[in-house]
């Protein structure tokens, strides 16, 4: 996704997901926009911890190299899954 969609999106405070078209490989897209973002921010919930999307995304962040922020809500140290245990919260 390019910036400028992205920054169209969220200017109406719309998730970026409505504006993929349909068939759009979500993998590439979300390897795009951390390409184009600059810093990731995950928010580590009971319903997040064991997502193996959250894994994949913090992987992608952290393969380019991105700033990320991890924020524990409503779950501890002790939850969060071994590939995020070395970053910053």
């Amino acid at each position: 996704m390019s910036p400028m969609t992205t920054r169209a999106c969220c200017a109406r405070n719309q998730p970026v997901f409505p504006c993929l078209p349909g068939g759009s490989n979500v993998k590439e897209r979300i390897k795009e926009g951390m390409r184009y973002s600059t810093e990731c921010l995950i928010l580590l919930s009971p319903a997040s911890r064991n997502s193996d999307w959250v894994k994949h995304e913090g992987g992608i962040a952290d393969g380019y190299g991105k700033p990320i922020a991890l924020v524990l809500l409503h779950v501890g140290v002790e939850d969060v899954p071994d590939p995020l245990r070395d970053l910053k919260f």
